[in-house]
């Protein structure tokens, strides 16, 4: 969503032209972080993160830097869920446990509620705390997704969300806008067998998806 983000007219004036931040790890990455901000002034608020494409929650500075200019790509719970099981476990809390997770369900149970705790909690490794995602949570990000966003994509549905967000912002759609940054050993277009979660779902994420 970056390459999208940082082409919209007028976003990134000092860009080299023809920038694109290609699949990690790259020396784009390290560039794009590096240099942002001297890139795209303004445009990208620096409150709060540790650094450009970092993975902090908005709940401390969602009055200040997201309310009224907020943009999100959101997936689908399940499919995110399995997505991040096969990317080494990611926001598992190995630190907790001591180990990674025994299945994909106990994966499941642990990290469900991701989007919500991003959209609502302070501090670090939101997706790792094992207290779950709860009720006040649930509406505090469904009204802030609605009344603090000015863009809503979902990446289950890419090309629409990208023709949105081009028809709103303007520019035309490149190809870059089509790039996947992050092609795991387990991608498929065709999207992930829920199966796996044995009739699971994230109840937290899949109230907030059904608001996008």
């Amino acid at each position: 969503f970056v390459n999208a983000l940082t082409h919209l007219p007028g976003m990134c004036p000092f860009m080299p032209p023809g920038f694109v931040v290609e699949d990690d790890p790259s020396p784009s990455q390290t560039e794009v972080r590096e240099f942002v901000d001297q890139w795209c002034p303004g445009d990208f608020s620096s409150e709060g993160r540790s650094n450009f494409m970092g993975h902090e929650p908005v709940g401390v500075v969602y009055t200040s830097a997201v309310d009224g200019h907020g943009f999100v790509m959101l997936r689908q719970p399940e499919q995110r869920i399995i997505s991040g099981y096969y990317a080494r476990q990611h926001s598992w809390p190995l630190s907790l446990y001591g180990r990674g997770a025994a299945d994909l369900l106990e994966y499941a149970q642990v990290t469900s509620g991701c989007a919500v705790r991003m959209l609502t909690r302070v501090g670090d490794n939101t997706c790792s705390d094992l207290k779950p995602a709860n009720a006040a949570e649930v509406a505090l990000a469904k009204r802030r997704l609605r009344g603090g966003f000015v863009f809503v994509g979902i990446t289950d549905e890419w090309g629409l969300s990208i023709c949105l967000l081009r028809a709103v912002f303007g520019g035309d759609c490149l190809s870059s806008d089509f790039l996947n940054m992050h092609v795991g050993s387990n991608s498929s277009n065709a999207g992930y067998d829920t199966s796996e979660l044995m009739g699971y779902k994230d109840v937290a994420d899949g109230a907030l998806f059904e608001e996008a």
